[in-house]
């Protein structure tokens, strides 16, 4: 293994200005053909490193690192992944921007002018010399994103999505552009969309014994055999469940008074369909019980209290939880799929309906969705709800501490 990677790793991934200038200046001699030298292993680990949001470490400033990428002119994935993870440094948001997003557009500003003015020119210098794309799509979609410009925005990370497919690299962090298209794409999907209503078959009509919400989680046979029973048992029998199951070959189902079952057959799923298909089936989950429903990850455990969630929902259509920070710039960021509370209204079938159709339209265009492609839809699916004026019951908000669970993988 190279020294300089094994040095950037021993320093906890901080962005030196050494560190950088041997990565741009000399990439190949750095990244060997071990799992850990992988591309794809250095650009989640310094997205995860650098971005705000993470772990605060002292590194490498945005000037510095624009000076690092102006200081080499060597193309390639080294260089693209820096740029992709230098560009929401670019930006920062106020308490006041994180409460009005609650309720509108996401909404930041530059940390500075000159390092945005410097971030542009280098975005289109190597746009010039290096016919790459990718980066300078995703920094006029943000500066479009971050002021409200929303329309604007999603045709650049469309763009963005469009380069990736070309062959640049996909990386960690900006994978999402992939579940992108313009509004206005994504809104003729919805209006052309047939109404499905049979993605799922019941294993069970038997009423729940116990009245209240349930809570849904989508998993195939593997993670149904490993986490189900841990998740059921942690409730204490207060909670109903309900699992929608993928493919159930082999499954020994729980047979109790608060379980019940559905699930599909299909051929080939990839793990952003099982991250998504709980999405495509909660419209039918809440016309089937007519009660609250939250769908969370099959990992989670519950604290055995009754969550403060259930309670919140009586004045609302849906609940999508969001993470907080910069990172939300990016679309496939800002909400977040693990905990997402729906009643039986109109407001939400119509939200969920837009979920599906944008979903069909990833799959006839691409063959397969990626990941982020949740996360992705929800957050185009809640704008296309504002825009269309159904959106004034949908909160967004941190959901984690109100759900009644926390992560616990095995």
């Amino acid at each position: 293994m190279a020294k300089e990677w094994n040095e950037f790793r021993r320093k906890g991934g901080v962005l030196t200005r050494e560190t950088l200038k041997t990565l741009l200046g000399n990439p190949d001699e750095v990244f060997g053909s071990r799992d850990s030298e992988t591309l794809e292993a250095f650009a989640r680990w310094l997205g995860n490193s650098i971005l705000p949001g993470g772990k605060k470490r002292r590194g490498a400033n945005n000037l510095e690192i624009i000076a690092g990428l102006r200081a080499t002119d060597r193309p390639g994935p080294v260089r693209e992944i820096v740029k992709s993870a230098l560009i929401p440094r670019l930006f920062q948001r106020t308490p006041l921007q994180n409460e009005m997003s609650e309720t509108g557009p996401y909404l930041a500003a530059p940390v500075d002018v000159e390092s945005l003015e410097a971030a542009r020119e280098i975005m289109a210098l190597d746009r010039a010399r290096f016919g790459v794309t990718c980066n300078s799509a995703f920094l006029t979609a943000v500066e479009a994103y971050v002021i409200g410009d929303v329309r604007t925005a999603y045709r650049d990370y469309a763009a963005m999505g469009r380069a990736l497919r070309g062959g640049e690299f996909i990386g960690p962090h900006t994978i999402g552009a992939l579940s992108v298209r313009s509004l206005e794409e994504f809104e003729q999907a919805v209006q052309a969309a047939p109404r499905h209503d049979s993605r799922l078959t019941l294993r069970t009509g038997t009423p729940f014994s116990l009245p209240g919400p349930v809570l849904l989680v989508g998993v195939d046979a593997g993670y149904h055999q490993k986490y189900a029973q841990r998740l059921v048992s942690s409730a204490r029998g207060t909670i109903n469940f309900h699992f929608h199951i993928c493919n159930p070959v082999g499954v020994e189902f729980i047979e109790a008074e608060n379980v019940r079952y559905s699930y599909e057959f299909k051929e080939n799923p990839n793990a952003a369909y099982y991250a998504s298909m709980r999405f495509l089936i909660l419209r039918q989950i809440l016309q089937t019980y007519g009660v609250t429903v939250v769908s969370m990850d099959a990992d989670a455990v519950m604290t055995g209290e009754r969550p403060w969630l259930f309670d919140m929902m009586e004045d609302l259509d849906m609940a999508i939880g969001t993470f907080s920070g910069i990172r939300g710039v990016m679309p496939w960021r800002y909400l977040n799929a693990q905990v997402v509370a729906a009643n039986p209204t109109p407001q939400t079938e119509r939200f969920l309906r837009y979920f599906e159709a944008q979903f069909e339209l990833l799959m006839a265009q691409d063959g397969e969705v990626t990941w982020y492609v949740d996360q992705a839809l929800l957050t185009s699916s809640l704008i296309l709800a504002r825009a269309h004026g159904f959106a004034d019951r949908i909160a967004v908000l941190g959901l984690s501490y109100l759900s009644g669970a926390r992560q616990s993988k095995v």
